[in-house]
């Protein structure tokens, strides 16, 4: 099951390559989509000595709030984008992409969850195109005038496009990211390299058989423009410049820390402080890969020579907007696959309560 219902094509391309050492990409603070805590707390950053038990991992005092609200009702909906090679429901299966997560919501009061289903090995422009129209149907479906989207790994990508490209400003009110590559992987650098073009129909063909008979939906698969959309070059000297915050939207996000990582210094800074003494055994078939992601390569300098990451996407290229904070979670365990259906054992982690905590931080800011 978990060798083909998560990015497959991507997996396997990985471990055929053999991928080599090469630089791992950690933009710091000067990014333009990147935001201090000092300057979104005034300079003050997150100063409180003690925090309030809302959930498992501590919590910052916006929180705070959320103990004595008496309506958890949302001003806006709450839209659930998915990633690379992901779906909404595989239904023969009972497989959400974000597993348990919308049941989770709803029963802590969300009434208005949403989830959408875009090409799943489509590039980021089509894929973006293909959420607008979701998004549209949500509102007229809600009567409301704006979404929180929150959005796992390219899923971030699609909706900074329809933000920024298609002018959805208006009608989203926060994008929350959970490492996202906002500014690329280089895992997919080096596929790029690796895998030679005649093998692009071949491949195709599999996306687009694996799209019917596994997710059943109809895809027009081209893997390698998905994939050079998601490409370190590609997202820091096209994507990027063409598509800049848009002032009127809220960006928050969230990074994902395996391969027993205790996260520092990469995840320090955040809003919610980070328990390092918290790590996550990666899941073997992230392993490679994971590896990978740690090593720097000439021309990049990553906090210690070593490059915190989650599997699929490092923590410096999941930062934008607002940090919130890391949490100690592979990229499959970021979304509850595959069919988590208890807390990691050894971390922890429950995709439930984490989604359920970031709406709540939501509806605390006034979303």
């Amino acid at each position: 099951m978990r060798r083909v219902s998560f990015a497959p094509g991507l997996l396997v391309l990985v471990v055929a390559c053999g991928l080599g050492a090469s630089a791992c990409g950690s933009e710091g603070a000067t990014d333009p989509g990147f935001q201090t805590v000092a300057e979104a707390d005034g300079g003050n950053g997150v100063s409180d000595a003690s925090w309030d038990s809302l959930v498992s991992s501590s919590d910052a005092r916006y929180e705070r709030s959320v103990l004595d609200a008496t309506d958890l009702g949302p001003p806006y909906p709450i839209v659930l984008a998915h990633g690379f090679s992901g779906w909404k429901d595989i239904q023969a299966l009972n497989i959400p992409y974000f597993y348990g997560v919308v049941e989770a919501l709803n029963a802590a009061g969300e009434t208005q969850v949403f989830t959408t289903q875009v090409d799943p090995y489509g590039a980021t422009e089509v894929r973006g195109n293909e959420l607008a129209p979701q998004i549209d149907q949500i509102l007229a479906q809600t009567g409301k005038d704006k979404v929180n989207i929150i959005a796992h790994s390219q899923g971030g990508l699609d909706a900074r496009y329809i933000i920024s490209t298609l002018g959805y400003g208006d009608r989203v009110a926060s994008l929350t990211t959970i490492s996202t590559p906002h500014r690329g992987t280089r895992v997919v650098d080096a596929l790029l390299k690796n895998v030679p073009d005649w093998t692009d129909s071949l491949i195709n063909a599999a996306a687009d058989l694996l799209g019917t008979s596994v997710f059943d939906i109809e895809s027009n698969s081209d893997m390698r423009a998905s994939l050079e959309t998601l490409s370190e070059h590609y997202v820091q000297t096209v994507f990027n410049p063409a598509n800049p915050n848009d002032p009127r939207v809220s960006y928050f996000s969230y990074a994902g820390r395996s391969n027993d990582s205790p996260g520092q210094p990469d995840c320090d800074g955040s809003w919610i402080p980070d328990d390092p003494s918290v790590i996550d055994h990666i899941n073997p078939l992230l392993s490679v890969t994971g590896d990978y992601l740690r090593t720097p390569g000439a021309g990049v300098v990553c906090q210690n020579n070593d490059c915190v990451n989650d599997g699929v996407v490092t923590v410096a290229s999941s930062r934008w907007g607002l940090f919130m904070t890391c949490f100690p979670a592979d990229h499959f365990d970021e979304v509850g696959q595959i069919k988590e259906d208890k807390p990691n054992p050894e971390s922890g982690y429950d995709q439930r309560v984490f989604y359920t905590n970031v709406v709540k931080r939501l509806r605390a800011r006034g979303f």
